[in-house]
This record gives C-alpha cells, structure tokens and sequence, in this order.
C-alpha cells in the first residue's frame, strides 16, 4: 500500500478507454503523500468538483482513551433560537449556545431557494430550459449542508470543552430531537429550518469527539421539563406539571422570582438523572455564539 492506492476499473470503463483513447490499463494507482495501511482504509471515493476531481479516504485509526478524570452529568436541552442550553450538576452558570445566527443565514438561504424553485417551476411549465436554475438551486443546498456541518463542529468542540473544563463524566441531549422527521404543526418556513439545524449530528459528533475521554453521550427524556417549577423540591411528573407558569416563550416563573425557561428545563432534566442540587444553573446564563 505505502503511499499510493490502488483502484481496479469496471469492464465498461477499460473498454471506453481502450476504443476511445487507445489507453490500455487494469488499474488506477494514485500517489496520496500519505503513509497508509491498508487494514485500516473503510472507504476510498473519487467526488467530482467542477473541472478537478478529489480523492476522499475514510480511514480508520485506533483511539486511545486519555487520562480524564471527573464524575460530573451534563444535561443539553435542543431549542432553535437558543440552540443548545447547557447545565453541569454542581455548576451554577448555565450555558446558551446562540442559534439566532444560523437560523438568519438558513432563512436566507431558504427563501433565494423558493424563489429559484418558483422560477425553476415558470420555466417548466413554458416548456423552457431550466437546468441553470436547477444548478443555482444546486449549489445553495451545498452551501446550506457545508454551514450545518461547520457549526454542528463548532458547537460540539465547545460543548467537549465545557465538559473537560467541569469534569463531566455523563452529557444527556434531550430526545425531542428524536421526532424531527414527525408531523408539526409550525408554518413551513419555521417547520423546515428546526428539521435542518443540526441537533442530532452535534450528538454524533459529540458521542465520537468525547469517546477517549471515556464520557458517555445519550438521550434523556425530556418529558414534563419545561412546566414543572425546578426551584421545588418535587419530581418532575404530570402532577406537578404547571405549564402556566411559563408566562412567554422564554420565561418561567418560579417561587424564587424568573428564570429562563430553557434554564428551568435543564435544572428538571439534572432531577430525572437524580444529578440535582437547588443552586445548580441558578446563575446568569453565559451565551456562547458561534458567530455573528
């Protein structure tokens, strides 16, 4: 293997070359520059890009799990605006990853696609040559998926972060972000950008990112966390359940004056684990952005 590859053709493809451009040849050999072993290659592509081809290798290496200490539980609540609420059990400032920011460059995004699709529609009907507008369309969906994957990094190199500097041993990520694919109530517009923010791939890449650590990341249900008051010394269940408590979207009141909803949820979730204490989260929320 050392640094070149090897990729065998199909019989189609070696008879093209053959009739077409009197080339004979069993194989593609590549020169990567990379010391390979050939035990841990998953996957080879060639992609298309333009006028230039690149070649993808997947390739497997071996983890080793670092010296980490710590015993701590992380909750998540996924939301759109705030796009992510952290708590840390034992930690009284809560943490809110900004999604506002991805949400206005998606409803950007979103709304030159409806009009191009519109367009795309005008022409088709006419009879007229749409494939330009299908490549503009194209392209834009390209850069929506190229923004989705830089900030579902991004926020989960920071939450990775966060959990190495409190000792987290446990990051729970509320389910709710199990049921995007179901039927919502919500207007088209708002309906496909929560379907598009990239929830579930943070937890992919959070569960790989935090795996030498030795920290677990999985679901928690978040039943019944965002309208029972957690300044209670109650569990989190339908009887105690007062969503008129919640008086605005972002807002709680509780028997120790307002709090941030999404705060709220996140303190009940830290209940559920059993990972609880009164002052957990009870501090000013410090907002991480991304970018601006």
């Amino acid at each position: 293997m050392g640094t070149k590859v090897r990729l065998s053709l199909s019989k189609g493809l070696k008879n093209w070359l053959r009739e077409k451009h009197d080339i004979y040849v069993r194989y593609l050999c590549i020169e990567t520059g990379l010391e390979l072993k050939e035990e841990l290659i998953r996957n080879i592509q060639i992609v298309p890009k333009g006028n230039e081809f690149e070649l993808h290798i997947i390739y497997s290496e071996k983890k080793e799990i670092k010296k980490y200490e710590g015993n701590r539980a992380m909750v998540i609540d996924p939301n759109s605006g705030n796009f992510m609420v952290i708590g840390i059990e034992g930690v009284r400032t809560p943490y809110i990853i900004d999604g506002k920011c991805l949400k206005s460059l998606l409803r950007k995004y979103l709304k030159k696609i409806a009009k191009l699709q519109s367009l795309k529609d005008n022409l088709k009907n006419k009879g007229l040559p749409y494939h330009r507008v299908e490549e503009r369309i194209s392209r834009l969906w390209t850069k929506i998926e190229r923004l989705l994957r830089y900030y579902a990094h991004t926020v989960s190199n920071i939450t990775l972060e966060l959990a190495i500097k409190h000792g987290v041993r446990e990051i729970w990520i509320g389910n709710i972000v199990k049921n995007k694919n179901q039927g919502s109530s919500l207007n088209s517009i708002v309906n496909q950008m929560w379907k598009l923010l990239p929830h579930g791939k943070v937890k992919e890449y959070l569960k790989y990112k935090a795996e030498p650590y030795g920290i677990i990341v999985d679901f928690v249900d978040e039943k019944y966390t965002s309208g029972v008051d957690s300044t209670l010394e109650c569990g989190v269940y339908k009887e105690n359940y007062t969503p008129e408590l919640r008086i605005k979207r972002g807002l709680f009141k509780t028997s120790r004056g307002y709090l941030n909803a999404d705060v709220n949820a996140i303190r009940n979730m830290l209940k559920k684990l059993g990972k609880f204490d009164l002052e957990t989260g009870l501090g000013n929320p410090l907002r991480l952005r991304v970018f601006y």
